[in-house]
């Protein structure tokens, strides 16, 4: 991996700007013309999609990816932003603005598959980590062809979409069927202003969240689930 310190706003400031290989080219209640069509074939799953973008409780930040960039370099980037993205939620809930949804999307010119997977794990780490504390990730990729809770097919995002906001605990865990130890973590979970990733081995030494990666990948590719008691 190229070393490239990332310089993260801390939450409650804007989105990265820079990400080693990702620039931010909008922000806040943009996220990029290919997503608006999207974002209104998803409101007919979600109805709450169109109101929360309205009143600023859903904020889109769109990266450019550069074409060549490496696929580790590009994961590592993801995280940090994700990471970025829930830190952020958690500051807004403390502060009292209510729910809140951060969406990072990424625009990468790269060869399949890897613009759909540079989300898988990213965004598996953020729900192992961020879970205990009620903030649940979700991905969405071209061609992933998911259903909705009714069976119907939701629409394929244009470009791959991480999107973290607080969970709701009466509705979450039943989305969670294959991984029912973090359903069971988020009906339980609570903000208690804990270090989240304070305690993986590897990440203090680190220093910086961009560099962290390595070792951040590490610890979650070797949990399949979370216990109720973490």
């Amino acid at each position: 991996m190229t070393r490239t310190t990332a310089q993260v706003p801390p939450p409650g400031a804007g989105a990265p700007a820079v990400l080693g290989p990702c620039r931010l080219v909008a922000g806040g209640d943009g996220g990029g013309p290919r997503l608006a069509g999207w974002i209104d074939a998803l409101s007919v799953h979600c109805p709450y999609l169109g109101p929360s973008l309205r009143r600023g409780l859903t904020r889109l930040h769109h990266y450019q990816v550069l074409p060549a960039a490496p696929f580790g370099d590009v994961e590592a980037a993801v995280f940090t932003a994700g990471a970025w993205a829930a830190k952020t939620v958690r500051a807004r809930r403390t502060a009292g603005r209510g729910w809140a949804c951060e969406v990072i999307t990424l625009d990468w010119p790269a060869p399949d598959p890897q613009p759909a997977a540079i989300l898988n794990r990213p965004h598996w780490a953020i729900k192992c980590a961020w879970a205990p504390v009620g903030v649940l990730p979700g991905k969405f990729a071209p061609g992933a062809g998911r259903p909705d809770r009714a069976g119907r097919t939701v629409p394929d995002p244009p470009l791959p979409v991480l999107a973290v906001r607080d969970s709701v605990p009466a509705a979450d865990p039943d989305l969670l069927r294959s991984t029912p130890g973090i359903g069971r973590v988020l009906a339980q979970a609570r903000e208690d202003g804990r270090d989240i990733l304070g305690s993986v081995p590897g990440v203090r030494e680190a220093g910086d969240p961009l560099q962290a990666w390595p070792a951040i990948n590490h610890w979650a590719s070797h949990l399949t689930d979370l216990e109720s008691s973490s």
